[in-house]
């Protein structure tokens, strides 16, 4: 039983569980360490991979609002990567925008895969 964020209404529905969540995001810390030095064309596809996969088989039921918490943390840990890799001192938020992420670096965002209902 879930509960509706708008109403307070309950309904029947499924999410993801917390530790499928958690196992999710500590492989996705896996592969975006400081120690990992592989091209970063290789590092994105590896990330991508797991995501699009992660999506794949969680893709019914309500899903949204889990999968745009997803994407939060992929563009932190993505940022926090490239800001460790470049040696920026900065956040690197206007280096690394959310646009530039999920756009021209090419990391997949869960929000904008399609999901079913």
């Amino acid at each position: 039983m879930l509960w509706s964020y708008k109403t307070g209404v309950p309904y029947i529905g499924a999410t993801p569980s917390k530790k499928a969540v958690q196992r999710l995001k500590t492989e996705i810390q896996s592969t975006l360490v400081p120690q990992n030095v592989r091209p970063i064309e290789e590092v994105i596809a590896a990330l991508n991979l797991k995501l699009r996969g992660w999506a794949n088989y969680f893709r019914f039921g309500s899903v949204l609002r889990g999968r745009q918490n997803l994407d939060h943390f992929v563009y932190e840990r993505m940022r926090h990567f490239l800001r460790r890799r470049h040696q920026c001192q900065s956040r690197g938020t206007r280096r690394w925008s959310r646009d530039h992420v999920f756009g021209e670096l090419g990391v997949v965002s869960l929000a904008a895969l399609p999901r079913v209902t």
